[in-house]
């Protein structure tokens, strides 16, 4: 009897052996799939911070700044705001995708941010201001946001419509122009002791039928790409109106033009400004004189 039994206790130990490589196998097998489901990409949350600078000093709309522009001048600031759009994240890995805006309903709409630094100080309350833009990445736990790369200004298909009939923060009427020449893409407002010296960046040429129809082009779009190396988790992106203005004579400006510079192709105020953004200028004073004015680097953002 005993003899006849002894297969029945041979076979148990090699039982249970393989029962302990299944499930060794069962771990493996699920070790693997969390790593995978690890590596997924899912919805990031980002905030990309700005802060308005006068070269060392906090931009505080109403505050005098000294030592301003190519005559070292005192300078007023009024108004300082602008609009940033076709934001694209460049990751560590070498990919690059585009933030999805959040839909605020202020601030930010359609891929469009107005950023608002301060404006309207002469007021009896202040304006709400912002200094930031919100969205969202898709991104796996090992990618990081390495740079990040924005247009100045509002998109050619947005730009030309009655703002009116628009959603904010394009209905801002303080940052637009008109139906042909669209939005004002960049506004820094201020003044002087001989008066106002003001910068709104826009496009020019563009020309249609009629006063409200929009054009099909635009000869100067002026949408300046930035482009800077950026942890949004850790670092701010500085706008520097003091360097915007390190070439200007803030007290002077031509008669019978827009105080300051305007982004009008005849105005000798913008030459010393308009490359400041990285964009070549053409100044055509008359109909038989032009001049290129090349692009400068870039100084008005920077990282910090």
């Amino acid at each position: 009897m005993l003899h006849n039994l002894k297969p029945f206790f041979v076979l148990k130990p090699l039982v249970a052996v393989a029962a302990v490589l299944m499930a060794a196998c069962g771990n493996d097998n699920s070790t693997q799939q969390s790593s995978t489901i690890g590596d997924q990409a899912v919805d990031v949350d980002q905030i990309i911070n700005f802060k308005a600078m006068f070269g060392e000093e906090p931009y505080i709309c109403g505050q005098t700044y000294s030592d301003v522009g190519a005559q070292s001048s005192d300078y007023t600031a009024k108004d300082f705001r602008l609009f940033a759009s076709n934001i694209i994240a460049m990751l560590d890995d070498g990919t690059s995708q585009a933030l999805n805006v959040a839909e605020d309903g202020v601030w930010q709409h359609d891929g469009v941010a107005l950023l608002d630094f301060g404006h309207g100080c002469d007021a009896a309350s202040d304006n709400p201001v912002n200094s930031k833009i919100e969205g969202s990445l898709k991104l796996t736990a090992s990618q990081v946001v390495s740079q990040i790369c924005f247009d100045i200004g509002v998109p050619f298909e947005l730009n030309h419509e009655d703002n009116t009939l628009q959603a904010s923060p394009l209905n801002v009427s303080g940052m637009y122009w008109a139906w042909q020449s669209g939005h004002k893409f960049f506004r820094l407002d201020g003044v002087t002791s001989a008066g106002g010296f003001n910068v709104h960046l826009g496009s020019t040429g563009c020309d249609s039928g009629g006063k409200t129809e929009a054009p099909t082009t635009c000869a100067n779009p002026n949408r300046p790409r930035i482009c800077l190396a950026l942890d949004p988790s850790t670092q701010t992106i500085i706008v520097d109106a003091k360097a915007l203005l390190a070439d200007s004579d803030v007290e002077q400006n031509t008669p019978n033009t827009a105080p300051g510079c305007m982004s009008g192709n005849n105005d000798p105020e913008c030459p010393a400004v308009i490359p400041k953004f990285g964009l070549d200028f053409m100044y055509i004073p008359s109909s038989d004189d032009q001049t290129l004015i090349e692009a400068d680097t870039q100084s008005v953002f920077y990282v910090e």
